[in-house]
């Protein structure tokens, strides 16, 4: 998508990653309030981005 939107991903990724109790899309919607994502439109698809990114990478790594 855009930087923002990858800064944003990257950053809920890691923190899921290193609490692996944290819900994946708290992460995204935090991240993208730090970064300026707006609420409403925005937000619901920078998460369904989010969502889609992250069970792309995991369709890659199951196809390995």
């Amino acid at each position: 998508m855009n930087v923002t939107w990858e800064k944003a991903y990257n950053e809920a990724i890691d923190l899921v990653v290193e609490f692996p109790e944290m819900e994946l899309t708290s992460a995204l919607k935090q991240f993208a309030s730090n970064h300026g994502i707006e609420e409403g439109d925005d937000l619901a698809k920078f998460v369904k981005w989010g969502w889609n990114k992250m069970l792309q990478m995991y369709a890659d790594y199951e196809r390995k």
